[in-house]
């Protein structure tokens, strides 16, 4: 069953127990994440549930992947934050993108003082 998790603390997102979501153990396929603080990807990982709101990144909260980090998102993400991602890390889309004609995948990219940029990387469309 999947489960809605909501951080509540900066931490990691593979972390178990209570200690960054407010729900026991991690986001992972099939469920959603709302990131209301600075949550780090350490491993490579995998969630959504094909859903619009797959992944909400609130305002003033940071996404940030580690070097060479994937972040697989079965859905879309809806950002009001920040994504910061270190050299080699990705953000895919998994199996379940949005649909043709529907717009498609809408990103705000904030490159860092040094230039670094992302790699996205859209399947299914």
């Amino acid at each position: 069953m999947a489960t809605a998790y909501t951080s509540k603390a900066n931490g990691i997102w593979s972390a178990g127990g209570l200690t960054t979501w407010n729900q026991v153990g991690h986001p992972q396929g099939g469920d959603t994440a709302l990131i209301s603080n600075d949550v780090t990807v350490t491993a490579s990982a995998s969630v959504g549930d094909g859903s619009d709101g797959a992944v909400t990144i609130a305002s003033g909260a940071t996404l940030i992947l580690a070097d060479n980090v994937t972040l697989t998102i079965n859905g879309n993400i809806d950002n009001s934050g920040s994504i910061d991602m270190g050299d080699g890390a990705a953000i895919e889309f998994g199996p379940a993108p949005p649909p043709p004609g529907s717009g498609g995948i809408e990103m705000h990219v904030r490159l860092g003082e040094y230039g670094s940029g992302m790699n996205l990387r859209i399947g299914g469309i």
